[in-house]
């Protein structure tokens, strides 16, 4: 408040709620709708699953006490969960893309949703839990309802804290493998059979989904990076420049930052505007925003702010350095990315000031940067 006003923070909230005029997924409505879609679309992946599930406890159920074709209905079932990967495999569900989010997402979201399931049914006593355990599993499925309310990220959020549901929802699979092997060796439980028939196909389809997710999740951790490589490009060479001095990246965008950085030092410029989904380029330059965010596209910075703020700018003796960065494989102007009112603002502040292109960075996919000034 002692630096930015007494009024920061109403100013801040209602910048929030403004989000929801140009940008739908920012709605209650959105949030809610997206993280719907995204627990319906992998429990309609999850229905093959599912599937082998109910064969298997039908082949186990019925081959009780006949050892030979009880070795049979393994090999069936083996074959049939082999084949289901394969499948899955087939159709993208799990992927060899380690650059890039589905190689693990639609595993994470098959666990979560039996994570969920496995809570729930702890908390009503479907299985025997102690009460620490019972509070873990609510706790849990408060945080797999809330996590999503408040991003427009899908169900990324839930797959960011799987850290804290995954141990939950292992104890929860333990106890309820626990839980069938007692009722298949009891005598005068009901549904004997059945608890004997489902227990080798939970604990097999249980693991091997574990074990997916472990190894997509950590091969996803050794090769992603975001924003860079995403689309599968090489990253083989190292940035020199101060501040991402050792980074890795493609040897196009090394290229294009390094011209960027030397060309922007030449002109001992101090503040710059940029605009095209670009924020670190601030920090990289080591330039300090000339407007009140270095995210002027961002839908939180609402347009009418940055009207105020370019016309400030203008009605000043400052005259920034404007970059902006474009993308030359978009149908229409090249500038728009999900902002086209603050580009065109942008645009008209550089015609009515007298800048001039100084020059233009070519970078990689299409992209380029565009540098102005008033020399």
């Amino acid at each position: 408040s002692i630096r930015y006003g007494f009024d920061a923070y109403p100013r801040m909230i209602a910048g929030l709620f403004s989000m929801t005029e140009g940008a739908s997924d920012y709605t209650l409505s959105g949030m809610l709708f997206d993280t719907l879609r995204a627990y319906t679309a992998s429990a309609v992946e999850m229905l093959p699953l599912l599937f082998v599930l109910a064969f298997g406890t039908l082949i186990f159920a019925l081959t009780r006490g006949r050892r030979v074709l009880r070795t049979a209905g393994i090999l069936v079932f083996a074959f049939l969960l082999a084949f289901l990967f394969r499948i899955y495999y087939s159709a993208g569900v799990f992927t060899r893309s380690y650059y890039y989010y589905d190689c693990m997402f639609e595993p994470a979201m098959m666990v979560i949703i039996f994570g969920l399931i496995l809570c729930v049914l702890a908390v009503f006593g479907v299985f025997r839990t102690d009460p620490l355990l019972r509070s873990a599993s609510f706790l849990t499925i408060l945080v797999i309802l809330i996590l999503p309310i408040g991003s427009n990220n899908y169900t990324f959020p839930i797959v960011n804290d799987l850290f804290l549901i995954l141990p939950v929802t292992g104890l929860l699979f333990f106890r309820a493998v626990q839980s069938l092997a007692k009722t298949a060796a009891s005598e005068t439980a009901r549904h004997t059979a059945l608890a004997e028939g489902a227990r080798l196909p939970v604990i097999a389809a249980g693991a091997l989904l574990f074990l997916l997710l472990a190894v997509q999740a950590t091969l996803f951790h050794c090769f992603y990076t975001f924003g860079d490589g995403m689309d599968g490009s090489r990253r083989d060479a190292t940035v020199s420049i101060p501040r991402a001095a050792g980074m890795i990246t493609t040897s196009t965008g090394k290229r294009a930052l390094e011209e960027l950085y030397l060309r922007c030092s030449e002109l001992s410029a101090e503040e710059a505007v940029i605009f095209g989904n670009a924020p670190g380029l601030h920090y990289l330059l080591e330039l300090q925003p000339a407007l009140f965010t270095a995210w002027p596209d961002l839908d939180s910075n609402e347009t009418k702010r940055i009207e105020e703020a370019l016309t400030a700018l203008a009605a000043s003796d400052d005259r920034p350095l404007v970059i902006l960065r474009g993308n030359g494989t978009r149908n229409g102007s090249p500038w728009d990315f999900g902002a086209p009112e603050k580009a065109d603002l942008i645009l008209d502040y550089l015609s009515e000031t007298g800048y001039n292109k100084l020059f233009r960075v070519e970078a990689e996919r299409g992209t380029f940067y565009e540098v102005y000034g008033c020399e």
